[in-house]
């Protein structure tokens, strides 16, 4: 998948927890929530800073720190002004039926959204639920 850049990136970063040293994905959330679907993976903003920097990633590591109690927890924020350049492309890939929603298509801020909410994006749900 090409870079693409992103309009929020530097928003992004702000709350990013990624300790990988070079990737390429950092703050533009798209991406990277699709790159670490495509291994059953979720981004290190599903996880404590702890875990994060073991690496491991997997929905399996997730699944145990939900049943302990962990939440992900980001703010939310507003849409207005956004302009996702890679927001019809993800329209394709994410399996969200609520096409009205504000944030359909742009990944960082449904994110944010869910987890403001102590939520699943419906991306991550299917995992989850296919995984319990």
């Amino acid at each position: 998948m090409p870079q693409i850049s992103c309009q929020r990136a530097q928003e992004n970063l702000k709350s990013c927890i990624c300790s990988w040293p070079t990737c390429a994905r950092k703050g533009n959330c798209c991406l990277c929530l699709r790159h670490h679907l495509e291994d059953e993976e979720l981004p290190a903003c599903f996880f404590t800073t702890e875990v994060e920097r073991t690496y491991d990633r997997s929905l399996h590591r997730f699944l145990n720190l939900y049943r302990q109690g962990f939440r992900p927890v980001l703010e939310a924020a507003s849409a207005e002004g956004i302009e996702c350049p890679q927001r019809a492309e993800n329209k394709k890939f994410c399996p969200c039926t609520n096409y009205d929603c504000e944030f359909h298509g742009i990944c960082c801020l449904c994110m944010r959204s869910h987890m403001s909410q102590e939520t699943f994006p419906a991306c991550v749900r299917e995992l989850v639920r296919a995984a319990s």
